[in-house]
C-alpha cells in the first residue's frame, strides 16, 4: 500500500511525504550485520544533566546521550560526527512502528559535534526504512555524518531495541547554517575527527520535535515500511497515529 501527502503554504508546495506500508510480520529471510551493535550503558544508569531547559528541546521526547555529551554539557564540539544514546516517549508510552518515524527526526544533528549546537539545521530530504516492531522500553539510536560538502550534510541513523533487534534505518539530507564568524570544524584539519572517550557521562536533552503519538491506533498489520519526506523549506511535521 502506498500513500502520498503534500503540504502547501500560500499555494506553494513545501513538504511531500510518500509512504509504502507493509505487514512487518510477513518479512522473512537471512539476517547479517557488517559490524556489531555498540554496547550502551543502561537507561537507568544515564542521569539527567540539566539539558531539559534548552529552548529547542520539546516536552514529548526524552533523550539520554552516551556519546557527544560535552557538545551540550560544555558546548564543546568533539569532531566525531556521531551521537549515540537512548530515546523514549517522555510519558513512558511504549514505542511502535509509527514512533520510529518521529524518532528518526528527534535527535540532535551530528553536525553539532563539528560546530557545536546550531540554531537550525533544515531538512532537505528524509527517508526512513522500518525493519521491525520495537520491544517495550527506550530505544537505542546511533546517528552519524561522514560528508559535509559546501553546506550539504547527510545524517544516517540506526535504531535498535534492548533486545538487539534492528528496528529502522534512516537517512536525512540537511543544510548546515552557521552563524557569522563560526566557520571552523572541531577536530579538523588533517588529523581527522576526534574519537569519543568511554569516560563520558550521559546527558539528557529534549528536541523541538513533534507531538506524542496519542491519537487513534493505526491498523496493527499494516505499518509504514518506507517513509520519504522531502522539504523545499523545513516545516516541523510528523505522521501521527
Amino acid at each position: 500500500t502506498h500513500a502520498t501527502v503534500q503540504m502547501f503554504q500560500e499555494g506553494e508546495l513545501k513538504v511531500q511525504v510518500t509512504a509504502a506500508c507493509t505487514d512487518l510480520s510477513s518479512l522473512a529471510g537471512e539476517t547479517w550485520f557488517a559490524q556489531p551493535r555498540p554496547q550502551y550503558p543502561e537507561w537507568e544508569e544515564c542521569t539527567p544533566s540539566g539539558q531539559e531547559k534548552v529552548e529547542f528541546f520539546c516536552e514529548r521526547v526524552e533523550i539520554r546521550l552516551v556519546s557527544g555529551v560535552e557538545v551540550f554539557s560544555r558546548r564543546e564540539p568533539n569532531g566525531s560526527g556521531e551521537f549515540r544514546g537512548w530515546i523514549r516517549h517522555r510519558d513512558g508510552a511504549p514505542p511502535d512502528a509509527v514512533s520510529l518515524l518521529m524518532f528518526a527526526d528527534a535527535f540532535a544533528p551530528p553536525v553539532f559535534t563539528l560546530f557545536g549546537p546550531l540554531h537550525w539545521v533544515p531538512t532537505v530530504e528524509l527517508t526512513v526504512q522500518v525493519r521491525a516492531r520495537p520491544a517495550p522500553g527506550p530505544l537505542q539510536p546511533r546517528f552519524n555524518s561522514r560528508h559535509l560538502t559546501r553546506g550539504d550534510i547527510e545524517d544516517d541513523g540506526e535504531f535498535s531495541d534492548r533486545a538487539g533487534e534492528l528496528l529502522a534505518l534512516s537517512r536525512q539530507t540537511a543544510k548546515e547554517r552557521l552563524p557569522a564568524g563560526k566557520n571552523s570544524v572541531a577536530g579538523h584539519p588533517a588529523s581527522g575527527p576526534a574519537s569519543v572517550g568511554g569516560s563520558e557521562q550521559p546527558v539528557v536533552f529534549q528536541h523541538d520535535g513533534f507531538g506524542a503519538t496519542d491519537g487513534s491506533a493505526p491498523r496493527q498489520d499494516l505499518v509504514p515500511h518506507l517513509l520519504q519526506q522531502s522539504h523545499r523549506i523545513r516545516a516541523d511535521t510528523a505522521l501521527r497515529q
